[in-house]
Parts: C-alpha cells; sequence; structure tokens
C-alpha cells in the first residue's frame, strides 16, 4: 500500500506534555470567531458511520452482558444498571466481574451488599494485572466469541467516577447497545480544561486516519492510574506506531482504506455480538497475546483507539466527503494522547457539508 498505513505526519516525535497542556493549530481563533460544533454532527444521524442507525427496542431473545475490568473503585451501579437493563425490556445474561488487582474492599463489599437478583447474574473472576482494560474485554470476546450475548456493554470499574469524560447514564449506555455501537462516554476533555461550556456530542470522536496510525508514545504514568503503574523498561510495543501494530495482528485491511476513524477514549463501550462478529476470533486472540504482554504497555494504548474503528462500519463515500469538508477549518490536536482529532468543527460548515455543498 502507498505509504503504508503510518501517512506521513510527523507529530509523532512530539513528546507527552500532560492534559493541562492542550494546544490546537485554530484553537482561540474558534473559540473567539464563529460558533463551533462537534464534527460528528455532519452525518446527519449516521451514528458512527456507515449510514443510518438503528435505534430501535428491544427485539425478542435479546440478552446483555456486562464486563467490568476491576481493580479498586466501588461498583455500587451494578443494582441500578441491572434495573435498567431489565427496565429496558432486555435479559441480562451475565455481570462479569474481572479482577485484575486481587481481592479487593470494593469485591468484599458487592459480595455482602448484592441483591438476590444481582446475585442470580454476576460473576467474578480473577486475572493477572497485563493489558488494562482492554485485554479484559478482548479476552472475553475472544473466549467466548461464539456464545456472547446479543448486546455488550464494556466498562471499568471507574465508569461512575470519571472526572474528565462526561459517562452515559446508566440507561443511556443500555438503550445506546440497539445502535450496534457506541462509546462509553462523551469526550468534552478540551473544554473542560478550558472552563467553557461543553456542547453536546463527542468532541474528540473522528480522527484522521492518517494521523491516528501514526500515534505512538514513548512512556504513561497518569495519577488516576489505579494499580499504581510503573513506567515499565519495556512499556514500547515491539511494532510501532499504530498503524505497524495493526499490520503485525493482520488488522490493516479494517482500517487500510478508511480516511477517518472514530475513537472512543477513557475506557468503555457498548457493541453488539453483530459487530464483534465482523472481526474473526483468531485476530481477537492475536489482541489477547498482545497485550498479554505486560501491565503497562503502549499496545494497550494503541487497542484503546482501534475499539471503535473495529467494531464499526466505514463511512460512506459521501459521509466521507462531508467529514472532509467540515475538517478543512476543524481543530487540529497537536498532543499526541489526541493525535488526529478533528474537532469544533464550524457550525455553518457542518450545516453547508451535510447537506452535500462541498
Amino acid at each position: 500500500m502507498p505509504g503504508g498505513l503510518l501517512g506521513a505526519c510527523p507529530c509523532g516525535s512530539l513528546v507527552w506534555l500532560g492534559l493541562a497542556t492542550i494546544v490546537s493549530i485554530t484553537g482561540l481563533y474558534q473559540l473567539h470567531g464563529s460558533p463551533t460544533c462537534p464534527c460528528s454532527s455532519v452525518l446527519r444521524g449516521g451514528c458512527y458511520g456507515g449510514g443510518s442507525c438503528s435505534a430501535g427496542g428491544p427485539s425478542l431473545g435479546d440478552d446483555v452482558e456486562v464486563v467490568i475490568a476491576h481493580c479498586k473503585h466501588s461498583m455500587d451501579f451494578l443494582e441500578d444498571m441491572r434495573g435498567d437493563i431489565v427496565s429496558a425490556g432486555l435479559r441480562l445474561k451475565l455481570i462479569l466481574i474481572v479482577a485484575k488487582c486481587g481481592e479487593t474492599a470494593a469485591l468484599r463489599a458487592l459480595q455482602n451488599t448484592a441483591s438476590h437478583e444481582l446475585w442470580g447474574v454476576h460473576k467474578i473472576v480473577q486475572q493477572p494485572n497485563v493489558g488494562r482494560c482492554d485485554h479484559s474485554w478482548a479476552s472475553h470476546i475472544a473466549t467466548n466469541y461464539r456464545t456472547l450475548a446479543s448486546r455488550l456493554i464494556m466498562i471499568k470499574d471507574s465508569w461512575a467516577d470519571h472526572n474528565i469524560f462526561e459517562r452515559l447514564n446508566g440507561s443511556a449506555l443500555v438503550a445506546a447497545t440497539a445502535s450496534g455501537f457506541a462509546c462509553a462516554y462523551n469526550n468534552h476533555m478540551q473544554c473542560k480544561l478550558r472552563g467553557l461550556p461543553c456542547k453536546d456530542g463527542n468532541e474528540h470522536l473522528w480522527h484522521s486516519a492518517a494521523e491516528l496510525l501514526s500515534f505512538k508514545i514513548s512512556d504513561y504514568k497518569m495519577s488516576w492510574d489505579q494499580s499504581n503503574h510503573s513506567i515499565a523498561s519495556d512499556f514500547k510495543a515491539r511494532h510501532r506506531p499504530l498503524g505497524n501494530w495493526m499490520l503485525s495482528l493482520q488488522l490493516a485491511s479494517h482500517v487500510e482504506t478508511r480516511r477517518y476513524l472514530p475513537v472512543c477514549y477513557g475506557g468503555g463501550f457498548v457493541a453488539a455480538r453483530s459487530a464483534v462478529h465482523r472481526v474473526p476470533v483468531i485476530a481477537w486472540r492475536r489482541i489477547v497475546e498482545s497485550l498479554s504482554r505486560s501491565d503497562n504497555v503502549e499496545e494497550s494504548h494503541y487497542m484503546e483507539r482501534m475499539w471503535a474503528a473495529l467494531l464499526t462500519p466505514p463511512l460512506t463515500p459521501s459521509e466521507t466527503r462531508a467529514m472532509a469538508c467540515v475538517a478543512k477549518k476543524a481543530d487540529r490536536v497537536m498532543l499526541p494522547h489526541l493525535m488526529g482529532s478533528v474537532n469544533n468543527c464550524f457550525c455553518g460548515d457542518v450545516e453547508r457539508c451535510g447537506a452535500g455543498l462541498h
């Protein structure tokens, strides 16, 4: 393929500067000029691309599995989530808690307070603390590929406590399972850090594929990490940047022809079994093997950026043209953790480009 999956973006050489120093090329002009809107609005109700998505009610036999990567946060939201699933007319098949940090106070509290209804559907498994939350979800998919529920909710135990991203509440998260795929959070990182009102929609959903696939970082250690990750000497992926990692897993065909890719930041998403089955089981097994290398590894940050791309259909040609149209004047985030993000599109451009006036 010409130029490989990496494009020609030089941004991968930038160093990690921290969340508080987010900058963008046109951000100040956007803030004081014309009003801006989430760039995803140009898709005209197409959800995560690929044409219009279903938002219907439950179908006969629809069941739900919830997989929670757990380290130390309380999971007292589970009773409400169980109620939201049942109230939506769905059958709760399983709540799987993947304990990555051994026996915890949160697990003991859950076992002491869980209702009879919750006891009947929840299961706790102990796993080595490798590959972060992404390993937990990919491992569940690879192990149970043929017997997955029709709808999947993949979240971290900190889902209810995240203070950077705006989470979908329980009922909205359950409702989103009908659409085939959705992020568990709306990413409003920049507006929150700037102290500005946040608009509806996901601020950092769509990315330039060429720039995103050149993503790489040399280390990662944040105060909100639950297990006190050290910066391991073997943090860097064996195949880097992100585009090369996808090639090594034989997953390039899922992204190589797409000009724009969606990303769910924050750790969490919902997906239909049919979306998961668009990726063969052997690919999920390769992903699990790659993420099993150690605890805090670069590959887990690659996978965070690929869940949405793997589980959503490509944009249609008309959607790609509309996204390219609004992206011409959009903000381009310069920091590596948001590599390629297209955000703060002008509302006038969203209307014009969405109407096909490119």
